[in-house]
């Protein structure tokens, strides 16, 4: 069997388009069932950190400060939304993090030590376990890295 690694986050799967299915279905099954939805905050921002061709520098920033606000200080999701509207989150893409030229994305890499892919979809509590490691790994590994 082949394996595929999601080229922004290093996740192992069976096709090359198994990171975006795998979020694409964390999300269906989050709108279609509340016991997985308590998460979908996690879900979308964890995701967002390790998938930053998806946002500006701006954008990613505003992810990561909102997720520690929510992790770290204990705001809830409700009090989160009003800051993603207040943080203008932008789509735009190819920002640099280093005079070098590098790209955020090249400086990021691939050494997250947890993804979706990592997440079990089995029952809502092991789901909602997985997502609340996968979002404290991936906000602590973002903390780690060299941007401001």
């Amino acid at each position: 069997m082949m394996v595929f690694h999601c080229p922004e986050c290093g996740g192992h799967y069976r096709d090359e388009d198994g990171c975006r299915q795998k979020f694409e279905a964390m999300l269906a099954l989050e709108f279609s069932d509340p016991a997985f939805g308590r998460v979908h905050f996690l879900t979308v921002t964890a995701y967002m950190l390790q998938h930053p061709t998806r946002l500006s520098r701006r954008g990613w920033l505003a992810m990561r400060d909102l997720l520690s606000r929510h992790l770290r200080d204990g705001h809830g999701v409700e009090d989160i939304k009003v800051g993603i509207r207040r943080a203008g989150v932008s789509a735009a893409k190819g920002w640099k993090i280093k005079a070098d030229g590098t790209t955020f994305h090249e400086a990021i890499g691939l050494d997250w030590p947890l993804t979706a892919a990592d997440v079990d979809p089995s029952d809502s509590v092991r789901y909602g376990a997985g997502v609340q490691a996968w979002a404290e790994a991936a906000l602590a590994r973002s903390e780690a890295l060299p941007v401001s």
